[in-house]
């Protein structure tokens, strides 16, 4: 059982949910917790304005080899054009915690060809962060905060 910590602007009692209705959110007074200042990573230097890029590579709902992703070519060529002018952020995030069981039954049995994005990046665009080395240590709630 969760409950609200005692900085809550719902105010603090030990029985009181985590999960509210909109009509007693406050509606003046009240700032979001400071998740930027927080999450703030001082081991990436932001010398150029910051661009997430954000890739998939899974089988398709209907069982089918993946389609819908960025293939290797156009992912190097965008890489090209984009890291001239940010720092470039790539997400492709594989987590053995979030797969489910057709995620874990599709690796284990290595039908998922290799799509090698990520060996790509780091032989030619060495100043491009990969977001699961900034995800190292965290647990899965904070790297969605992160995100």
């Amino acid at each position: 059982s969760h409950s609200l910590p005692k900085e809550s602007p719902f105010g603090f009692n030990a029985d009181l949910s985590p999960h509210f209705h909109d009509s007693v959110f406050p509606k003046t007074g009240w700032q979001p917790p400071p998740y930027k200042q927080f999450f703030q990573r001082t081991d990436v230097h932001l010398d150029k304005p910051l661009m997430v890029l954000s890739n998939k590579y899974t089988f398709e709902w209907s069982g089918e080899q993946p389609r819908n992703n960025i293939p290797i070519r156009h992912l190097q060529e965008v890489l090209k054009r984009l890291t001239q002018k940010y720092r470039i952020v790539y997400v492709r995030f594989q987590d053995k915690r979030l797969e489910d069981r057709q995620e874990r039954k599709i690796r284990e049995s290595g039908k998922l060809a290799d799509y090698g994005d990520k060996e790509m990046i780091r032989r030619f665009f060495p100043s491009v962060v990969l977001f699961e080395e900034l995800a190292v240590g965290l647990d899965l709630e904070e790297i969605n905060l992160m995100l």
